[in-house]
């Protein structure tokens, strides 16, 4: 449980939020490169790549080991 203003959230959900964030920002170097018409269908990409950055931040944050 991570406490801002108050609130208690749990971990995931912050990870979660970081990962879409990070995944929207990715998106327009993506652009710039000239990557995304050759990535697929850019629904399964920008899905699977905001997942893969919500579990980086959660292993790299919040991981216990």
């Amino acid at each position: 449980m991570i406490n801002i203003a108050g609130a208690d959230f749990p971990s995931w959900l912050v990870c979660l939020i970081v990962g879409a964030i990070a995944t929207a920002i990715l998106r327009p170097l993506f652009l710039r490169l000239r990557l995304e018409p050759y990535m697929g269908p850019p629904l399964l990409v920008y899905l699977s790549l905001a997942l893969l950055l919500s579990c980086v931040t959660y292993l790299m944050f919040f991981n216990r080991i």
